[in-house]
């Protein structure tokens, strides 16, 4: 998909620190609802009323300043074809 021509499947937010129970790196993902309703067969039914858990937890903890300095980090990490390192501040 080219830039500025349309939205992709959704938002995925990683963390490659955090490891499961089971000692496993797992992310989440939240979808938009016409990827939803394109797929809605092979990921079961669309669930009505329940609140989604990436929601809230996308709204407790990433705040614009976080977002934007991931942002800035992983371009200039691509930039730079290695580490970046910027601090919160």
């Amino acid at each position: 998909m080219k830039d500025g021509e349309g939205s992709g499947e959704g938002v995925v937010i990683k963390n490659y620190d955090y490891k499961n129970k089971y000692g496993r790196q797992t992310w989440a993902k939240i979808v938009t609802n016409e990827f939803k309703a394109k797929h809605h067969i092979a990921m079961g039914a669309p669930v009505v009323g329940c609140e989604i858990v990436e929601e809230k937890i996308v709204a407790k903890y990433v705040t614009r300043k976080l977002w934007w300095t991931r942002l800035l980090q992983k371009s200039l990490t691509k930039w730079k074809g290695g580490q970046a390192s910027i601090s919160l501040v």
